[in-house]
């Protein structure tokens, strides 16, 4: 079925001859007596609404976007939605509504649906209902979704207990296998390796029995938001004013001072900045958007006592910088939690959560980590000693 409110009726008719004429060679190749007239194969409507009929099979390349549902609307797609709302994973719990026993739905679709903080509710369905069967990434960012840069997938989904795997492949002018792994079976962020090379790794680091949450550390999107607050900011210090740390500040994976930001270094504190904006203690820092040329994710700086000191104490994080502070019981330290993140099995194991180049505090908060015991053994690693460890541990190849 070809749904959609703005087909006129001219359109229908074409796509109904120009998909007649795609299954003439299939008519043509049944015996005389069991043709049948072609029926009508597009039809305008809602693709939202629940059919008459249930469907063998749903094919979907769905609109995408953030919408805005009235009351009845987020009752209605309650279970499929957290927070924002977008059109493509209403598509995909509608497509899943649809199906008839023994059904399947595959879609063209962006990958956020995997790891993203707002399709917790639609993982959770998805892994009751339809699980995910095969899923094939698009390598080329671009000429998939028109004006839109991310990672692409076609997926797979359909209801059976019995089917527990799910097959793995990427497409760039070809379809290649990449592997077999167990089909996602949690709302959390789903791992799921691109590369054959990352195949041992994500399945190692899915059965990790912990997470960077778990081990006691937070992650947080600096609060300072630049362009609310452009009258606040300047080149001097001066009354109570305050250092900014951007982005570019942990280029390196050192924290310093970028001379492109010199001119917008110091923010003026106003209202409750003292209690919202300022940071007065050790952290780290991590790149909250990296470019697709960057060779690295995962971009970390430490704030230490000596950095917090130069910097006069106290500073303010704008927002495309994830700030992570330990809890009041923590499984790991500042400097083992840095050396971790800074090592290339964890770099690799983000981009099994997530193809795209922004670093969400969500997903941060959910990379895989092994025991408490494991991490504590790690304490006292340092260098090419701690990458060993981690990598075996991770079961990560070269």
């Amino acid at each position: 079925m070809i749904q959609g409110t703005d087909l006129d009726p001219v359109a229908v008719w074409l796509a109904n001859v120009a998909l007649a004429a795609e299954c003439l060679p299939f008519v043509a190749a049944a015996p005389a007596a069991q043709r049948r007239p072609l029926p009508e194969f597009a039809t305008v409507g809602d693709g939202l609404d629940v059919p008459a009929e249930p469907a063998t099979a749903v094919v979907m390349n769905p609109p995408y976007g953030r919408v805005r549902l009235d009351d009845d609307e987020r009752a209605r797609w309650s279970h499929a939605t957290l927070g924002h709302a977008n059109l493509y994973g209403l598509f995909l719990a509608a497509g899943i509504e649809q199906l008839a026993d023994g059904g399947a739905m595959a879609a063209l679709i962006p990958t956020s649906f995997m790891a993203g903080n707002y399709f917790q509710n639609l993982r959770s369905f998805m892994v009751d209902s339809a699980p995910l069967r095969e899923v094939t990434f698009v390598e080329a960012r671009s000429g998939v979704f028109a004006g839109v840069l991310q990672e692409t997938c076609l997926a797979a989904f359909a209801p059976g207990a019995n089917r527990s795997l799910t097959q793995v492949g990427s497409l760039n002018g070809r379809r290649v296998q990449v592997a077999r792994v167990p089909s996602p079976a949690n709302r959390g962020p789903w791992l799921l390796p691109r590369r054959k090379s990352e195949a041992s790794l994500a399945a190692t680091a899915s059965k990790l029995p912990s997470t960077l949450a778990a081990a006691g550390w937070s992650v947080s999107t600096g609060p300072l938001v630049w362009n609310r607050r452009k009258a606040d900011l300047g080149s001097r210090r001066s009354g109570n004013c305050v250092p900014v740390v951007w982005a570019a500040d942990i280029d390196g994976g050192v924290l310093h001072q970028d001379p492109a930001r010199d001119l917008v270094r110091w923010l003026k504190l106003t209202g409750n900045d003292e209690r919202v904006l300022v940071l007065d203690e050790p952290a780290l820092f991590v790149q909250r958007t990296t470019a697709p040329e960057q060779s690295r994710r995962l971009v970390v700086a430490e704030l230490g006592d000596a950095d917090l000191d130069r910097w006069g104490g106290r500073v303010v994080v704008e927002n495309h910088v994830n700030v992570l502070r330990p809890c009041p019981v923590s499984q790991i330290s500042r400097q083992l939690l840095h050396g971790l993140l800074r090592s290339d099995v964890m770099d690799r194991v983000l981009r099994c959560i997530s193809g795209s180049v922004a670093v969400s505090a969500y997903e941060m908060e959910a990379l895989p980590l092994p025991d408490a015991v494991t991490l504590a053994s790690w304490e006292g690693l340092r260098g090419n000693a701690l990458d060993q460890a981690i990598r075996s541990t991770y079961g990560a190849r070269p």
